[in-house]
C-alpha cells in the first residue's frame, strides 16, 4: 500500500492516493493474469514437447548434449540421463556427425545470421525406424551461435505410406496398360482360337499329321488368353459374374483338382467351419484364387509338406491392410479363407513386393510372376482383403476376408463349352467392326448350319431390308462400335421394332463386361472375347433356346 505524509497542503495529494492505489491494484492484477497466462503457455509448451513424437536436444558449442525432451525418448526406451552430458557423436553414426560438424560448426566463427539456409536436414535409421532430423544453430540475443538444436521426427509411418502410394500408382499404371491392350489383343486371340479350333477338328477327322501342330497353336492361344485374364484380374477389370455362394462348397469342389495340382508329396487338409454365411463372388475367380495359392504353396515345398485350407467366420472392422491395401472401416461380417503351407517361407523383402505383377521368388522360367497379383486383384474386385503371414523357414499363410451377403447361395449358371458342334438353322445378324473377327464369327456360325447376315457398324445394321430383318432371331453385336452408335444402341433400335429379337453382346473391353452386366435387362447375354468357335456356338444356342 502507498502511504501519505505531512499535513496542510498535503490534503490534495492525500485525495489522489485512493485513485493511485486503485491504478496500482489494477496493474498488479493484470501482471498476475499475464503471469498466469505465461505459466499456462509454458505448461502447454512443456506438455507438447513431452507428448509430440519428436526428439529435441540442445547441444553446446563443444557438441555436448545439455538437454533432451520429447516422447521419442520413450519409444527409444532410453531416459534423458542417457543423453545429457554426453557428446553428440556418441549417439549418431560417425558419417552423420562428420557431416553435421563440417556444415554447422563454421557458423560459430562467422558473423551472426551469415547463413540464409543454415539448417541441416537429413534422414537417419535407428533400430529399423526412420527419422527426419534438423540441426540448426542456437543463438543468444546478440546473434552469436552458442550451440545447436537437433530435432528428430519419427517418419517411419509417413515413409511407409509414401511407399504404398508409389506402389499403388505403379500398379494402377500397369492395370491401365493391361486394360488398354486387352481389346486389341482379345480380338487377335479370337481369330486365332476360332480358326485353330476349326483346323484342328478338320485335320483330326482326316488323321492328318498337321493336327498335332495345330493343337499346339490352339494350346498356346489358350495360354495367352489365360495370361490376359490374369492381367485383367490384377487390374481389377476381370469379367466377373458375382453370385451368392458357399465358400465351403467352392473349396470342396476344387479339392480333388488341388490334390492333382500339388502332387502326391503334399498332404492337403481342409478344415471347414460349417454354417458359413454366403459371400458375393464369382465362383470361377474364387476357384482361381485357391488354385493359384495352392500352386504357390507347392513351389514353396519342393521336398513335400502340408497344404492347409481353412474357413471360418468372423465379425469386425475391415481387416488390416496388406502391403497394397488399406484397412479401417465399418464393422462387417466376414468369411475368412486361409491357405497355408509349411514351406520355406518369405523374407521381409519378398513380403513387401509379394503382390506386385511380375515379381517372383522362383528361378528363371518358372511362372510369370502374375499368380499372386491375380489373387490380389480378384480379392480386391470382390470387396475383400488379403493378408500374408510368413517367416523364413516357418511357412506362409494367406488369409482372405470376403464380406458376407444376405442373398441365398445359388449355383452359378456357367456354360462350359464342349467340343461337339451345337447346330442351328436360325438367321443371325452379326455386327462387328473388326473384319477378321467378323469373318471368323461368320465362318463358325455357317459351319454349324446357321444363316448369317453381317454388318460392320450400326448404319449397315439398320439399313438391312425390313423383310430380312424380320427373320433375324439373334443379334450378335460388339459393344463398342465405330461412329456414334454402340452395340447397345443398335440393339435398342432393333428390339423396338422386333420385341422377340434375342441379343448376345460380345466385347474385348473388360470395362464393357463389368458395366453392361449391371445395366442390361435380365436375359440379355454377354460373351467376352477371346472366344472359341465351340464356346460361341454354345452360347448362341443357349440364348436362342432360353
Amino acid at each position: 500500500m502507498l502511504r501519505g505524509t505531512g499535513d496542510g497542503g498535503g490534503s490534495g495529494a492525500s485525495a489522489a492516493l485512493p485513485e493511485l492505489q486503485a491504478r496500482v491494484d489494477e496493474l498488479e492484477a493484470k501482471l498476475a493474469r499475464a503471469t498466469a497466462r505465461a505459466d499456462a503457455a509454458d505448461e502447454k509448451a512443456e506438455h507438447l514437447l513431452d507428448t509430440l513424437p519428436i526428439f529435441l536436444a540442445e547441444i553446446d558449442r563443444d557438441w555436448r548434449i545439455t538437454a533432451v525432451r520429447g516422447r521419442l525418448l520413450d519409444l527409444l526406451g532410453r531416459p534423458p540421463e542417457a543423453f545429457v552430458g554426453k557428446r553428440y557423436s556418441e549417439h549418431v553414426p560417425g558419417a552423420v556427425f562428420r557431416d553435421h560438424h563440417g556444415r554447422v560448426a563454421p557458423m560459430t566463427s562467422l558473423p551472426p545470421r551469415a547463413f540464409a539456409g543454415e539448417t541441416v536436414v537429413g534422414t537417419l535409421e535407428v533400430r529399423g525406424l526412420h527419422y527426419d532430423y534438423r540441426v540448426s544453430p542456437r543463438r543468444d540475443r546478440a546473434g552469436t551461435v552458442v550451440g545447436f538444436f537437433v530435432t528428430a521426427f519419427d517418419s517411419t509411418e509417413h515413409r511407409a505410406l509414401e511407399g504404398k502410394l508409389r506402389q499403388s500408382q505403379k500398379m494402377e499404371a500397369i492395370g491401365q496398360l493391361a486394360g488398354g491392350v486387352a481389346h486389341d489383343f482379345n480380338n487377335l486371340l479370337t481369330v486365332i482360337l476360332c480358326c485353330a479350333e476349326e483346323m484342328e477338328e478338320e485335320l483330326a477327322a482326316v488323321a492328318s499329321p498337321l493336327a498335332e501342330g495345330v493343337g499346339e497353336i490352339l494350346g498356346a492361344a489358350e495360354r495367352a488368353r489365360e495370361l490376359t485374364r490374369q492381367l485383367l484380374a490384377f487390374a481389377r477389370k476381370q469379367d466377373a459374374v458375382p453370385v451368392a455362394l458357399d465358400v465351403n462348397a467352392v473349396v470342396l469342389g476344387c479339392e480333388k483338382m488341388l490334390r492333382r495340382v500339388v502332387g502326391e508329396n503334399v498332404e492337403v487338409e481342409a478344415r471347414l467351419e460349417p454354417g458359413l454365411a454366403p459371400v458375393l463372388c464369382d465362383p470361377g475367380l474364387l476357384e482361381q484364387v485357391i488354385v493359384n495359392l495352392a500352386v504357390n504353396a507347392k513351389d514353396a515345398m519342393p521336398e513335400g509338406g502340408r497344404l492347409l485350407i481353412e474357413t471360418r467366420s468372423g465379425t469386425g472392422d475391415t481387416p488390416p491392410e496388406t502391403a497394397e491395401d488399406g484397412g479401417g472401416g465399418a464393422p462387417t461380417a466376414w468369411v475368412r479363407l486361409l491357405v497355408g503351407d509349411n514351406g520355406v517361407g518369405l523374407t521381409p523383402e519378398a513380403k513387401l513386393h509379394l503382390f506386385e505383377p511380375f515379381f517372383t521368388t522362383k528361378e528363371m522360367g518358372r511362372g510369370t510372376g502374375l499368380g499372386l497379383a491375380t489373387v490380389h486383384g480378384i480379392v480386391a474386385q470382390s470387396g475383400g482383403h488379403i493378408q500374408v503371414t510368413s517367416r523364413p523357414g516357418e511357412g506362409t499363410t494367406f488369409e482372405i476376408s470376403l464380406p458376407t451377403t444376405d442373398k441365398l447361395p445359388t449355383a452359378a449358371a456357367v456354360y462350359k463349352p464342349g467340343r461337339p458342334v451345337i447346330r442351328g438353322m436360325e438367321l443371325v445378324l452379326v455386327v462387328e467392326d473388326d473384319s477378321r473377327v467378323r469373318a471368323a464369327t461368320v465362318r463358325a456360325l455357317e459351319s454349324a448350319g446357321y444363316e448369317v447376315v453381317v454388318a460392320a457398324n450400326g448404319i449397315e445394321a439398320l439399313a438391312i431390308q425390313p423383310g430380312e430383318l424380320a427373320r433375324v432371331k439373334l443379334l450378335l453385336t460388339d459393344v463398342i462400335m465405330p461412329g456414334h452408335m454402340s452395340g447397345v444402341a443398335i440393339a435398342a433400335s432393333l428390339t423396338a421394332r422386333h420385341p422377340t429379337l434375342r441379343v448376345l453382346y460380345v466385347s474385348g473391353h473388360a470395362e464393357d463386361a463389368l458395366l453392361y452386366r449391371r445395366v442390361l435387362d435380365p436375359g440379355v447375354e454377354f460373351l467376352s472375347k477371346p472366344f472359341t468357335s465351340s464356346s460361341l456356338l454354345g452360347r448362341v444356342r443357349n440364348v436362342l433356346d432360353a
